[in-house]
Parts: structure tokens; sequence; C-alpha cells
């Protein structure tokens, strides 16, 4: 079957039905669209009643703990930071040994 060239189906290949255009006229209100699909229209919005209670139950922070945990937080950066180097450093090294032996196996070869 050769590609439909018209643009009828979107200019997508093998594609052999028509593609549908709603032309109806569009809702009025949410309640139309529900009852239209035969749903209930009872809704109202989910997160609307957390966003106010969480504004009321903040907890009090205990700011001296936050710096803490956030100086913990850079001496443990800081340590893996060092590992990271010690790592890349020995990758390095490691990367030089592997270039020697690769001359010295080439030049007895041949």
């Amino acid at each position: 079957m050769e590609p439909d060239k018209s643009g009828v189906n979107g200019g997508v290949p093998g594609s052999g039905s028509r593609a549908e255009i709603d032309t109806s006229a569009p809702f009025e209100s949410v309640k139309e669209a529900v009852s239209r699909f035969g749903g209930v229209g009872y809704w109202k919005p989910s997160n609307a009643n957390k966003l106010c209670g969480t504004e009321h139950d903040m907890e009090e922070v205990d700011t001296e703990k936050l710096e803490e945990q956030a100086l913990q937080l850079e001496k443990d950066l800081t340590l893996k930071e060092r590992e990271t180097l010690d790592v890349l450093i020995e990758l390095e090294q490691t990367k030089k040994i592997i270039d020697e032996l690769k001359k010295r196996l080439q030049w007895t070869l041949r």
C-alpha cells in the first residue's frame, strides 16, 4: 500500500483510515460535558483543602539541628569529592600503564 500523500491522514504513511474532526458546538459548561458523557457532576478540587491545611500546620523547625545537618552534609560531600579525585588519578595512571603496555606489545610483534 502506498503512503497517502494528500495530507488527509496527517501525512502518516500506511494509515488506512481518515481522521475525524469534531465540528459540534463546544460545551457551555463542565456540567453539560459531564452529563453528555454519563457522569455525575459533583466535583471539587482535591488540592484545595490540602493547601489550606498545610499553611496552618507548619512545624517548628529547629535551626540548630538544620545547621548541624548542613555541616555534616558538607563534610560528607568533601569526603566524596576527595574519593572521586583519588579514583580519577588512579584511572589516569592506569590508562598510562595500558598505553605503555600497548606500545611494548606493538614493538615486540614487529
